[in-house]
């Protein structure tokens, strides 16, 4: 829940996060962060297994939990789509991907979920029409409800996402081929297999967590009703279902802080908001040799405060002051300018 909510927070507080490609991210924090609040109530009905009179009572919580998983799946899908079509169309990539295509999508990734959601509700009352139950637990929503949400939503974003994942390794790969050949003489012989491992690395880690995670309560779903076997029965449906829904503490360092930009937006919400909380934290934000996360000056700055380094009084008059980070190197030069008055001493500092 903390991990989504600041990753929410940073890209609401920010207008530079504020572009397409981030708005899925902020829809997948958003249902992760939904998921974080409702799982309580799920897990007390699961683990008490409370007798309700009321059948909606005890489906409303697992509804809205698959509205959420939904929801969050279908985000996955469409950041993969995402980084497929930046490759397969780079040139019609900002035609493409708009704010007002991504916000349809959105939109529909919310309504297909609900309609999804709905679906336990509408089966208990059609195919069970009874209004008492025994004990109010996941087992209570049908196989074919379960067989329906299989079809309908997981297996298909699983194609979506390996289909697109695939792709996108695969032109990562030429590309870094293409690179190692262009600056073969100023690399070695292993950076080529380096960064192809880099990409592998990388893929392996997105898609392999969504598979450990989701699917072995998909599996053995699948186990139990074509093969009439009781895997998901009692404890073995509370396991397996938090293993699913661990996939949502996994996202937001996947899909977000993985991102430059948003770690360091995610770096200032944490330095604003904890001392507000009675924390003082020191900066979070590195400063890198080049300097990338710092805004820009004029062109008048002087660095000072160096050792050994002696700065002309009358060239300090009316400049602003930087002060170098550990990391930063200067080398000073010195030569005489003369005139028909006197001979001056000038320092030239170069970064």
């Amino acid at each position: 829940m903390c991990s989504n909510a600041l990753l929410v927070i940073s890209i609401y507080r920010f207008k530079r996060l504020k572009h397409p490609s981030n708005y899925l991210v902020l829809s997948l924090s958003s249902a992760d962060l939904g998921i974080g609040l409702v799982l309580p109530v799920a897990l007390y009905f699961e683990l008490c297994r409370s007798k309700i009179d009321t059948a909606l009572l005890c489906f409303v919580p697992f509804s809205i939990l698959i509205l959420l998983c939904s929801v969050s799946i279908l985000s996955v899908t469409g950041i993969a789509l995402d980084r497929y079509i930046s490759l397969a169309s780079p040139l019609r990539y900002n035609n493409i991907i708009t704010d007002r295509t991504i916000g349809r999508y959105i939109i529909g990734f919310w309504v297909y979920s609900f309609l999804v959601s709905c679906t336990p509700v509408l089966w208990w009352y059609f195919i069970r029409p009874e209004k008492h139950m025994i004990a109010c637990s996941f087992n209570l929503i049908g196989y074919q409800v379960r067989l329906f949400l299989f079809f309908s939503l997981f297996a298909p974003c699983l194609f979506f996402i390996f289909s697109s994942y695939a792709y996108v390794y695969v032109i990562a790969r030429y590309h870094a081929r293409a690179i190692f050949l262009v600056e073969l003489s100023l690399r070695r012989q292993t950076g080529e297999v380096e960064t192809e491992a880099k990409y592998g690395r990388t893929l392996a880690a997105t898609t392999g967590l969504f598979l450990v995670t989701w699917l072995p309560f998909q599996v053995c779903m699948l186990i139990d009703i074509f093969h009439n076997t009781d895997i998901l029965t009692g404890k073995a449906t509370f396991y397996l279902g938090v293993l699913a829904v661990s996939n949502t503490c996994i996202n937001p360092w996947i899909y977000g802080y993985r991102n430059s930009e948003i770690r360091y937006a995610f770096s200032r919400t944490l330095e604003e908001f904890a001392p507000k909380l009675g924390y003082i934290l020191k900066s979070l934000v590195p400063i890198k040799k080049s300097c990338a996360g710092m805004p820009s000056y004029a062109s008048n700055i002087r660095l000072c405060h160096s050792p050994k380094l002696v700065v002309n009084a009358t060239e300090t008059t009316h400049t602003t002051y930087l002060h170098p980070p550990e990391t930063t190197y200067l080398t000073e030069t010195s030569f005489l300018a003369r005139n028909s008055a006197n001979s001056v001493t000038t320092t030239v500092v170069s970064l």
